[in-house]
């Protein structure tokens, strides 16, 4: 405890903005395009830029998952650990398999802050993106940084059935399909449609398509009886090859991201499309999948950009 105070004396005196010549959404102060109010793309020299409300050029800087929950397993390693968390902390259970986990890095905002931690811990961590450079409250991160409007921020929309889709494909020629991704996307885009701080939608994470397309249509077959399956049938009565099979989901798939593109800009024509944040290089036949999109993203767990 003694270490811990010492560090956050030290961190109170040494935190404080950065020079980095930036508006109040992280703009360059000394570039200027055309300002709308919103963020938007437009290609300067040569270059794609964000722009920022303000029209001034934006590179977007953030960091993941920023949250006070930062998990621990203890379940089976008893042993490794002096004390642990109250009980009162223990983290939300937003996945199945987090049920075990437990937050020291929470514990030690109660031990710096006291119990009422929550919005002292958003000033914080606000203050040490001024510091840091951070202009981005980035996808998974805790939605009280959004908030709080002194942070540009993502949201990553559902609700449009690849939870329940065979491998993540949605059933698109189910009759109602158009409307309850209209619906998913009214409920979703009506809190941001006028908020200047949304930098824009993701509309899904790491689909499972791209290199699998012959192996859906194997799942699709196999799957009870479903509109979806109904159309591959007919699809294949003309040949059962793998490059048919491939043609069959990637037609399928563009039809998704067409539909649920034109029912977000339907509802929200202020913010960008961010993509799908494709989990690997995606295929060409991705790629021309992805035109309706603003921004083209993927993760890249490489130690080089592709």
């Amino acid at each position: 405890l003694d270490d811990l105070k010492s560090a956050w004396n030290a961190e109170e005196k040494a935190l404080h903005p950065g020079d980095f010549d930036c508006d109040q959404y992280g703009g360059f102060k000394s570039t200027q395009a055309r300002a709308t109010g919103f963020f938007r793309v437009e290609q300067i020299d040569g270059h794609w830029w964000f722009v920022d409300p303000e029209g001034h050029l934006f590179f977007s800087t953030g960091a993941d998952g920023m949250g006070p929950w930062m998990g621990t397993r203890t379940e089976g390693r008893d042993g490794v650990f002096t004390a642990l968390p109250p009980a009162d902390l223990r983290p939300p259970s937003f996945r199945a398999n987090q049920s075990g986990m437990i937050s020291f890095y929470a514990w030690n905002l109660q031990r710096r802050f006291g119990v009422n931690w929550a919005q002292p811990w958003v000033d914080l961590t606000l203050r040490r993106m001024d510091a840091w450079g951070l202009n981005t409250i980035a996808n998974w991160s805790d939605p009280r940084l959004a908030a709080a409007k002194r942070k540009p921020y993502v949201a990553t929309l559902r609700g449009w059935g690849i939870e329940t889709g065979v491998l993540g494909l949605p059933d698109v020629f189910a009759p109602d399909f158009a409307q309850k991704v209209n619906a998913a996307a009214a409920e979703q885009c009506a809190p941001h449609k006028d908020d200047p701080w949304l930098l824009g939608y993701f509309i899904a994470n790491e689909p499972p398509w791209p290199g699998r397309e012959t192996e859906i249509v194997s799942a699709i077959l196999e799957a009870p009886a479903s509109p979806i399956q109904t159309e591959v049938k007919t699809f294949l009565a003309a040949g059962d090859t793998p490059p048919r099979r491939r043609e069959f989901v990637n037609r399928a798939i563009e039809n998704f991201l067409d539909t649920v593109n034109a029912a977000i800009r339907q509802q929200d024509s202020n913010h960008l499309n961010l993509g799908i944040r494709f989990g690997s290089t995606p295929t060409e036949a991705m790629l021309r999948a992805s035109h309706g999109f603003d921004v083209f993203s993927m993760n890249s767990y490489g130690y080089e950009v592709n």
